[in-house]
């Protein structure tokens, strides 16, 4: 009897050659996905270091902070669009990054539009120092700030109590929590 064999694949060696591709996937996927998370990090700071230049140069001019920030596109334009889209932007959110002026009116008024309660006069004087807040969501999709003012106003002061959760640190992964933030320091010209 002359019986040919077939050459191919047996049921065995296709399983475990899926079962290694299955293997690598899962672990190119998720380092796929952290790759994403850093470049996403990588551009807000870039674009809020870009904002913030822009901010510096119109109080240099001004000698004042821009107040709304679309000051900053028009009539003189620092930058074509003061809304920069914010990479970690929450679908049900903002979808720019955040803005705020640190010298707006009465520092008691700022502080409690800010949703900050019984901040002392050191904290006051902390806060005032500050010209300018822009930040980003983070990686967790989460305004910071809006989620507990008085750990997050803390945090940027650097006042006691402070939780420094507020700002976001890749050493804790790239999915850590907190907002990505750049400030100014007002420094009054003599």
């Amino acid at each position: 009897m002359n019986g040919k064999r077939h050459k191919g694949f047996t049921l065995i060696e296709l399983l475990i050659v899926v079962a290694i591709i299955a293997i690598l996937a899962a672990i190119a996927v998720p380092n796929f996905l952290e790759a994403l998370t850093r470049t996403r990090v990588s551009r807000a700071k870039t674009d809020l270091r870009t904002v913030a230049t822009c901010v510096e140069t119109y109080r240099a001019d001004y000698n004042a902070y821009p107040e709304p920030i679309r000051a900053l596109s028009s009539p003189v334009a620092y930058i074509s669009d003061a809304y920069v889209p914010d990479p970690f932007a929450n679908p049900e959110g903002w979808f720019a990054m955040g803005y705020v002026q640190g010298q707006v009116g009465s520092q008691p008024q700022f502080l409690f539009d800010f949703g900050v309660r019984g901040a002392t006069p050191a904290e006051r004087a902390a806060m005032a120092s500050h010209g300018f807040f822009i930040f980003s969501n983070g990686p967790d999709r989460l305004d910071e700030a809006l989620e507990a003012p008085n750990t997050a106003f803390r945090s940027v002061i650097n006042a006691p109590n402070s939780d420094l959760s507020y700002f976001y640190d890749a050493t804790n992964g790239t999915m850590s929590r907190g907002d990505i933030m750049r400030s100014g320091r007002f420094q009054p010209q003599t």
